[in-house]
């Protein structure tokens, strides 16, 4: 388990990334009526990132700001969104245990380090402890499951359909988008048409109700989500 217990302690923590990322995260953490504690996890794993890997820290603000989005259009409350948002921040958190070489190479990886990258939704943290209970829970699903496909092809436990929670249901969508549509250190992104005729491609990965009501509302997705 991943000790990062210290965050209570300091409730001073500043959010060292740029401004338009810690408004972003008050923003989502402020419609979710978010604790203090919880508030200084997510900055405190956000600042790890930023040192880690300066995309995968734009990469989690974006995922959190879509996902809130897709959840408001799909009727959740403006709370409800908020909270999906804040929580799918930190669906990557067990990217802090995989070399940044390995995360960032170019080109093909071999079998063994795929292996080892998917380890990464296996992780669990102690500080989700500082979390409300149904937040916590949120957390861990979207960690857990934000690779799991609607067609049971997924990892790490091969859910099928329905029995994947609905904010992994609902990361998983947003996470392919923002992945394969924003530049990466080692390569650009494809644009938003091209990224969403691929998912089509792909679309047994995804739960089709959801996929449409993200695709039918890409752009404005995309302007809520662009920092």
């Amino acid at each position: 388990m991943t000790q990062l217990s210290h965050i209570a302690e300091t409730p001073r923590h500043g959010f060292s990334a740029n401004n338009k990322y810690a408004e972003a995260i008050d923003y989502l953490t402020s419609g979710a009526n978010a604790s203090l504690s919880e508030r200084l996890v997510v900055r405190t794993m956000l600042d790890s990132f930023k040192a880690f890997s300066h995309w995968t820290m734009e990469h989690s603000v974006r995922q959190g700001l879509q996902v809130r989005e897709l959840s408001s259009i799909l009727g959740y409350s403006e709370h409800d969104a908020s909270r999906f948002g804040f929580c799918a921040c930190l669906h990557d958190a067990g990217k802090l245990s995989i070399p940044i070489t390995m995360l960032e190479k170019p080109g093909k990886i071999s079998e063994e380090e795929r292996a080892l990258i998917q380890t990464h939704v296996l992780t669990d943290f102690d500080c989700l402890d500082y979390f409300k209970p149904g937040n916590q829970e949120l957390v861990k699903d979207i960690i857990r499951y934000h690779h799991e496909n609607y067609d049971g092809t997924g990892y790490p436990d091969r859910l099928l359909k329905d029995d994947i929670p609905e904010i992994a249901q609902i990361g998983r969508i947003c996470d392919f988008f923002d992945a394969i549509h924003s530049d990466r250190p080692y390569r650009k992104g494809l644009t938003q048409t091209d990224a969403i005729l691929l998912m089509r491609e792909n679309a047994q990965a995804f739960n089709p109700a959801l996929f449409e009501a993200f695709a039918a509302n890409i752009d404005m997705i995309t302007r809520k989500s662009t920092l």
